[in-house]
C-alpha cells in the first residue's frame, strides 16, 4: 500500500511529462500491474478474515448450544446464574473476537520488522578515515545518477564555496535523484566528487553536506528539538536568529509540533526544514524547493535571507521558480 502510494503521489506530478518524452504508456502499465497485485492481495487477506471470523462465530454458537444444553437438564438454577453462564461463555471468546481489527496492522508491523531486518543485516562497507575532502568543491563530470535504472543525461558542474547554483528541469527529470547522489542515498555513474574525493568514499559525508528536502520530516517534540538535530550544540540564541530570519520567531521554542508535524501549514514546515540545515555547518546545502508553499513576497524575503546566510556555502538549489541570484544555472534532461 505504501509503495502504491508512493507511485500515485509521483505520476500525479510526472505523467504530464512522461507523456511528453513518450513514456506514459509503460508508467500507467506499471501502475495498473501494481494496483492489480495489490487487488488480489487485499483479496486474500479478507478470505482468510471471513474464514476466521466464521470459525470464531462457529465457535461461539456450539459454546452456546453446549451451555444452553447443560443448563437444560440443570432443574435448580437460579435465573442470575442462567445469566451468568452464558455471559462466561461470551467472555471466553472476547480474546479471539478483538483479533480481527488488529489483523492488518500486525501484518504490517510484521512486513516492517522483517524489512528492518533485512536493512540491517546488509554489509557495511567500512570506508577508510583517510577519505576526507580537503576542500569542499563540488564537482560532477558526466555523472548520471540513478536509483535502479539511468535515465538521466550525464551532468557536469563545479561549485566552489561561495557560488550559487541553480538545478531546473521539467518535473520528474531527475533533479531530486542528483540530489540524492550527492547526499550519498542514490547511486550514480561517471564522477561526482567534494573536494576530489568521490562522494561515495567519503566517510561521515554528513558532516560536509546538508540537506532541506522535498518532504521533510518534522518530530512529534519541540521546535527546539527539531532543530537541533542539524547541530545539538547550537544556542538558544542561534535558533532565535535563524527562525527570525525565515519570520518564523511567533512559534515558541519549546512548542510541541505534534506527529508529522501536521499543526504547521505546508510554508511553515517547509521553513522549519529549511532552518535545519540552515543550522548546520556543512558546508555544501542543497534546497529542494526551499519557497514552494510561500507567497510571492514572502518567498523574495526568505531568498535574500537563504543567500546571506549561506555566502560563505557552496548552495545548490533546486528550484521551478526562478531564483534572483546565482553564480550558474543548470538545466538537467532526459536521456
Amino acid at each position: 500500500e505504501n509503495l502504491f502510494a508512493e507511485m500515485i503521489s509521483t505520476a500525479a506530478h510526472a505523467m504530464v511529462e512522461a507523456d511528453l518524452y513518450g513514456y506514459g504508456e509503460s508508467y500507467r502499465e506499471s501502475l495498473n500491474d501494481s494496483s492489480q497485485r495489490l487487488r488480489e492481495l487485499e483479496r486474500k487477506f479478507y478470505r482468510r478474515l471471513s474464514c476466521l471470523a466464521l470459525l470464531a462465530t462457529s465457535a461461539v454458537a456450539a459454546s452456546l448450544v453446549s451451555v444452553s444444553a447443560s443448563l437444560h437438564n440443570e432443574q435448580n438454577l437460579a435465573p442470575v446464574q442462567i445469566s451468568m453462564a452464558i455471559f462466561l461463555a461470551l467472555v471466553g471468546f472476547e480474546g479471539y473476537t478483538s483479533w480481527f481489527p488488529n489483523l492488518f496492522p500486525a501484518g504490517k508491523i510484521r512486513r516492517a520488522a522483517e524489512t528492518i531486518e533485512q536493512i540491517s543485516n546488509v554489509e557495511v562497507i567500512e570506508k577508510s578515515p583517510n577519505s576526507q575532502p580537503r576542500t569542499f568543491n563540488v564537482s560532477a563530470s558526466k555523472c548520471v545518477p540513478y536509483w535502479s535504472t539511468p535515465f538521466l543525461k550525464p551532468v557536469t558542474l563545479d561549485i566552489h564555496p561561495g557560488e550559487t547554483i541553480v538545478l531546473s528541469g521539467l518535473s520528474g527529470v531527475g533533479k531530486t535523484t542528483f540530489a540524492a547522489a550527492l547526499l550519498g542515498f542514490a547511486k550514480y555513474a561517471g564522477s561526482l566528487t567534494i573536494g576530489g574525493v568521490e562522494v561515495r568514499d567519503i566517510a561521515n559525508l554528513e558532516r560536509y553536506i546538508t540537506a532541506s528536502m522535498q518532504n521533510p520530516h518534522i518530530f512529534n517534540t519541540t521546535l527546539r528539538e527539531n532543530l537541533k538535530i542539524a547541530r545539538d550544540s547550537v544556542s538558544d540564541s542561534e535558533l532565535r536568529v535563524i527562525l527570525s530570519a525565515l519570520e518564523l520567531d511567533y512559534i515558541e521554542l519549546d512548542e510541541i509540533l505534534g506527529e508529522f508535524g501536521r499543526p504547521l501549514s505546508g510554508g511553515e514546515a517547509k521553513r522549519v526544514a529549511l532552518s535545519r540545515a540552515l543550522i548546520s555547518d556543512a558546508p555544501i546545502v542543497i534546497l529542494d524547493e526551499p519557497t514552494e508553499h510561500l507567497d510571492h513576497e514572502l518567498a523574495l524575503r526568505i531568498e535574500r535571507e537563504i543567500t546571506r546566510l549561506t555566502s560563505d556555502r557552496a548552495l545548490i538549489v533546486i528550484s521551478h521558480s526562478p531564483w534572483l541570484k546565482y553564480s550558474r544555472k543548470l538545466v538537467l534532461e532526459r536521456e
